[in-house]
């Protein structure tokens, strides 16, 4: 069977990186540098901290492990010297470009399920269109690589598509209504540093109902759909290559850049932590409900593949990348690998005994909400009956209750951030996406993961949690460190004083 000129690998010249210093940014960094390629990344700046200093930073983390050890001090050298920085913050605009660039993939963003709304719509909105209207002024017509998120289709329908998000909002008077937002209520707030917390509270509140009542789960899908929107409108609309590369919840690394390789908690991670650390017992959502998750790697290798096979028709395609639909994994398979793996390597408490977590349990919204009333009550209720106590003697019982109460306000937290996710019925169809890898395969310019053939008890019990319980451990020490040369640094010179009991007569002075 021929082929047509677009199916034909394509090795391109000049890339263009936006998100390098982020978890896919850096994924798809460390498969450029192996090649001999012009690769221009956009970093910005942060404090006395340089775009090029900070790309330094960015080659010495354990994402180049593998390819530092294998090419050498030379070859890192000569890779960097390919490596261009373009210092620059795309929610404020770019620079002039290189003009010979033939591949742009994007990924910079914020992916914080409760950003201020001016925030979100700032990076995840107008940092595109400032990209695109850059690569206008330099008069390039790159295939562009967008990174976006299968979650924008969430609870609008069943089975997501890999076809554009329906809707007519207009992201520009979102925008600009958001800055106006918070220009109101700083103005309202005088000035004063105090109410800085309060403005934050409510942009968020804002952003969250913003997008619930437009049909999204939370700011932060509603602010990707929007910059796919950007996308159609202010490049694919002139006829320029789109890919909207759509991932699902992305994890550690089956293989590449190394097995297990993973550089922060991401979407699942703070639930499984919590439930290790015995924070979390009980959480909404329906057992039998699929959680789509993917390796980055697959999310990688879709991206490059998408790269080197552009479409035929000018315009977008969209690829979504997961599993939920070629292989699924329920809640409750879920739980009950996260369970074992717990049960067969306990996470430490700080003192280096074994946590022996209670099981975790789903239920239902309703119930997990009159559960919560019920227990914040009883917490009210000991807080109250402890200031009776002199506190020599309530010290241990008011730093249980405290510990429970910040429990029950970190479930709290996650339930407002999760529950759209962990009660919804959508899946996300990804046929196109696996027919591009198999043809990619083909050709041999991919080695692609195939996700169907992921087995989740093994990935999750020998790849994922491992890693995760490293990265926690590690996040500990550094904490902990940290508390340590604060309490150093501010702690008052200290007199011991002799310990004494407290006489029955102290006692009832206290009270």
């Amino acid at each position: 069977m021929s082929m047509s000129v677009h199916e034909l690998p394509q090795r391109p010249r000049s890339v263009l990186l936006t998100g390098v210093t982020g978890f896919v940014g850096q994924a798809v960094l460390e498969r450029f540098v192996r090649e001999d390629v012009d690769v221009h990344v956009v970093v910005r700046a942060r404090k006395d901290v340089s775009g090029e200093e900070r790309l330094d930073e960015v080659l010495t983390r354990n994402a180049f492990d593998r390819w530092r050890s294998e090419v050498g001090p030379d070859g890192v050298a000569a890779a960097r010297a390919r490596l261009h920085v373009i210092e620059a913050d795309l929610a404020e605009g770019l620079p002039p470009l290189p003009a010979d660039l033939d591949l742009v993939v994007h990924s910079a963003s914020t992916v914080s399920f409760d950003e201020p709304w001016d925030a979100a719509l700032r990076t995840n909105v107008l940092g595109p269109a400032h990209l695109y209207d850059a690569l206008h002024a330099a008069g390039v017509d790159p295939h562009v690589v967008h990174v976006s998120t299968s979650y924008v289709g969430t609870d609008r329908v069943d089975v997501a598509l890999e076809e554009p998000v329906a809707h007519d909002v207009d992201w520009r008077a979102e925008v600009e209504d958001s800055f106006a937002l918070r220009t109101r209520l700083t103005e309202e707030a005088g000035g004063d540093p105090a109410a800085a917390r309060d403005i934050e509270t409510a942009l968020r509140t804002h952003g969250r109902r913003r997008a619930r009542e437009l049909g999204w789960t939370d700011s932060y899908t509603m602010s990707k759909a929007l910059g796919e929107r950007v996308a159609e409108e202010c490049w694919a609309a002139g006829g320029h290559r789109l890919t909207i590369l759509r991932p699902t919840i992305i994890e550690s690394a089956v293989q590449r850049p190394h097995p297990g390789w993973l550089d922060g908690f991401k979407v699942a991670d703070p639930l499984i932590a919590a439930y290790a650390r015995d924070r979390l017992f009980a959480f909404p959502g329906h057992a039998d409900a699929v959680v789509d998750i993917v390796p980055v790697d697959v999310v990688v290798d879709a991206a490059l593949a998408a790269a080197r096979i552009p479409h035929d028709a000018p315009g977008a395609r969209y690829l979504q990348v997961g599993s939920s639909v070629s292989n699924p994994i329920t809640l409750d398979e879920f739980r009950a690998h996260v369970e074992e793996q717990v049960a067969a390597h306990p996470w430490p408490d700080r003192a280096g005994r074994p946590i022996r977590p209670r099981p975790w349990r789903f239920l239902s919204p309703d119930e997990l909400d009159s559960w919560a009333e019920r227990r914040a009550t009883m917490l009210d209720r000991a807080a109250r009956a402890l200031e009776l106590v002199p506190f020599s003697m309530g010290d241990a019982g008011r730093r249980r209750v405290e510990a429970a109460s910040r429990g029950l306000t970190l479930m709290r937290d996650y339930v407002a951030i999760y529950q759209p996710y962990t009660c919804s019925r959508t899946i996300y169809d990804d046929t196109q996406t696996r027919r591009l890898l198999a043809r990619a395969e083909q050709l041999g310019i991919a080695g692609a993961l195939d996700v169907t053939r992921i087995d989740w008890r093994t990935y999750l019990g020998s790849v994922h949690m491992p890693s995760l319980a490293r990265l926690a451990q590690e996040r500990r020490r550094r904490s902990a460190s940290r508390r340590r040369a604060a309490e150093a640094r501010t702690a008052p010179e200290r007199v011991r004083r002799p310990h004494t009991r407290p006489t029955a007569v102290a006692m009832g002075a206290v009270v």
